[in-house]
């Protein structure tokens, strides 16, 4: 691949680069008449541009405000609308050979399969119904549900019952409703199981990895510049994703075609500096659009690949090389020391603003511990 390859997605960084700077000044000659310091060393200025930096990498344009506003409410699909009871029997008759000693799962009667499933987990949590054989059926019926469910329905089952789900045991305190006693509850969460590389970092140290990564692209050896080039758009498109709040799996947005990337967005939230474009990408609630910046589209775009241009993956390098590229960035951070380990999965999950921190690592219910 000749080194003319990347010349447009280049320009497309040097752009951005251009758009951060003149922001920058902008900032910057905002007076401000009383600035009060954290110390003797830091002011909150300060660390309100460095914030809005670091937001500007993450997505890719200094005008980023709109990417932060909160996800639209996905309602029940109305596959869910369906009788529950046609499921169970199809279930046990699957499970016919399974011989479950104790008291499984009750029959719905005549619910629908939202219900169903909801009132199932009410029981766990309110009725305290844990008994592992109980548990062991709810698994097998919610195991036979994702293999008759098409991907894109998959949805409100996983927000529901994770595919990875733990039962996380606290005691509640709460006022009587008759006296002002306060009385002890025992209540259960169900909770995703995830593994730690999930578990987000904060919005400085994110882009201080893209910032990485955009280096390598312009100022790499050439043998290392096209998988930093591919490293970096799917981070942007992985930070995209995760303040989109959906839930798709590494390797599908991974697998995204050039034709997914629209010059729209049809959303209108009616804020300033609203996103421009978008990407298309398949989620469990089905095919969802991810706001994205010009910047980040125009880079997509431009980043070389095949002759069939809109049937062809964004992404031509091998998984593995852009991973690799990554874990270089990752180690050239300063900022990333100490956080664990970071991969695209890390991305996935929205970043956040407790600095130096990482969310919840170690947890009981982690996949690593």
């Amino acid at each position: 691949m000749s080194k003319v390859d990347l010349e447009p997605a280049k320009e497309a960084l040097k752009v951005f680069q251009k758009k951060l700077d003149e922001h920058q000044k902008l900032y910057q000659s905002i007076s401000v008449p009383f600035v009060p310091r954290v110390s003797n060393d830091v002011s909150i200025e300060h660390i309100l541009a460095q914030k809005d930096d670091a937001y500007s990498w993450i997505f890719g344009t200094p005008r980023y405000y709109s990417f932060l506003q909160g996800p639209k409410a996905t309602p029940m699909n109305k596959y869910y609308f369906k009788p529950a009871a046609r499921f169970y029997q199809e279930w046990r008759d699957l499970e016919r050979d399974v011989i479950y000693r104790g008291q499984i799962i009750p029959h719905p009667d005549k619910a629908l399969l939202g219900d169903y499933l909801l009132y199932l987990s009410a029981e766990i949590s309110e009725m305290h119904e844990d008994k592992a054989v109980w548990l062991k059926s709810l698994d097998s019926f919610c195991a036979y549900l994702r293999a008759v469910m098409p991907y894109e329905l998959q949805g409100n089952l996983e927000v529901i019952f994770p595919f990875k789900m733990g039962i996380q045991r606290t005691t509640l305190i709460r006022n009587r409703k008759d006296t002002e006693q306060k009385m002890v509850v025992n209540h259960r969460y169900i909770m995703r199981k995830i593994e730690d590389t999930v578990y987000p970092i904060d919005v400085i140290a994110a882009a201080e990895i893209l910032q990485n990564l955009f280096k390598l692209v312009l100022e790499g050896r050439s043998n290392i510049q096209r998988s930093a080039a591919g490293a970096l758009g799917f981070a942007w498109l992985c930070h995209a994703y995760a303040f989109a709040r959906m839930m798709t799996q590494e390797q599908i947005l991974f697998g995204s075609l050039v034709g997914a990337l629209k010059d729209s967005y049809s959303f209108h939230s009616g804020a300033y500096f609203k996103p421009e474009c978008s990407v298309q990408v398949l989620t469990l609630f089905g095919l969802q659009e991810v706001p994205i910046s010009r910047t980040v589209y125009d880079y997509l775009k431009a980043l070389p690949r095949g002759v069939d241009q809109d049937s062809s993956e964004i992404f031509s390098m091998p998984w593995e090389s852009i991973l690799r590229t990554l874990h270089r960035a990752v180690k050239m951070s300063t900022k990333a020391n100490g956080l664990g380990k970071i991969t695209f999965l890390t991305f996935m999950s929205a970043s956040h603003e407790f600095f130096g921190h990482r969310a919840k690592r170690h947890n009981p219910l982690s996949i690593n511990t």
